[in-house]
């Protein structure tokens, strides 16, 4: 079995928050939400996205190719 190993450390939480919502977002955010969690929360949607990603391809690309194969796909937080 393969397997491969991304890791994704978010180090601009506060300026992703607010180039995606504006400033008043990100004072709220800022106010109910450490950085840690915001930091999490952005680092999640980013693994969502990979996953879908990866899914949408690789199902596409080993159906052409002819390939049967299980993917399993996982988040691990560390």
């Amino acid at each position: 079995m393969a397997r491969i190993s991304v890791q994704i450390d978010v180090l601009n939480a506060q300026e992703v928050v607010e180039n995606k919502k504006g400033k008043a977002i990100k004072w709220i955010a800022s106010v109910f939400l450490s950085e840690a969690a915001l930091k999490k929360k952005i680092e999640d949607k980013i693994c969502q996205e990979i996953i879908k990603s990866l899914r949408e391809n690789l199902d596409k690309s080993l159906k052409e190719e002819g390939v049967a194969a299980n993917l399993t796909i996982s988040v691990e937080h560390g």
